[in-house]
């Protein structure tokens, strides 16, 4: 893919790759997840906040006015495999953050990979506990619709992150990416309604 006239190469992967400056290019990361990453320099793009999102026409079917009546609905998750996944929040966190209590034997949908829960959940089929900045384009174009707004939102200790090489400067063509990858997370930090600022953004 190219964007700005720079040519993109993705290769999605759980290992974290050792980013490199090249002669005119880089080999870089964008992490998720919870740092600190070791041996590189970062870049805060995003911070994290979960919410439940679902389709609109289950909202318009059934009405949610408090964080207790989605125990009546089918509730979607992701298992996480990651070695960090003991410390991502989950429903079970969520009901706690939003004072409903009960919830020990908590039922719910697992799926093994995000785009399947996310698939579900743009069909009807539940309400899941989101990623924010993963659902914002489609919260924006309304295929997926926060049942309480901007309420109940919970912070994750989770970050979007850029992995840079931890010595070197990167190459002019590196660099002008860089620019543009920075600068258009700020400017979704800015357009997105209700999305936290990172600290010192």
């Amino acid at each position: 893919m190219q964007e700005n006239g720079i040519e993109i190469v993705l290769d999605a992967d759980q290992k974290l790759t050792p980013p490199i400056w090249q002669e005119n290019s880089a080999r870089l990361s964008l992490r998720y997840g919870r740092g600190p990453w070791h041996g590189v320099r970062t870049v805060r793009l995003f911070d994290d906040q979960l919410v439940p999102v679902c389709a609109p026409g289950l909202l318009k079917r059934a009405p949610m006015q408090t964080a207790a009546e989605l125990l009546d609905h089918q509730l979607l998750s992701v298992d996480w495999s990651s070695h960090q996944s003991g410390d991502f929040p989950g429903w079970k966190e969520w009901f706690e953050a939003a004072g409903v209590t009960g919830t020990s034997r908590l039922a719910h949908r697992q799926y093994s990979l995000y785009s399947l829960a996310l698939d579900q959940a743009i069909a009807g089929h539940g309400v899941m506990l989101a990623t924010y900045p993963v659902v914002a384009d489609r919260l924006e174009s309304g295929v997926l619709v926060r049942p309480f707004g901007e309420r109940y939102m919970l912070a994750s200790p989770f970050t979007y992150d850029l992995i840079l090489p931890s010595a070197g400067t990167a190459p002019p063509t590196v660099r002008k990416f860089l620019d543009w990858l920075i600068g258009t997370a700020q400017t979704f930090r800015k357009q997105m309604k209700g999305y936290p600022r990172p600290e010192g953004a």
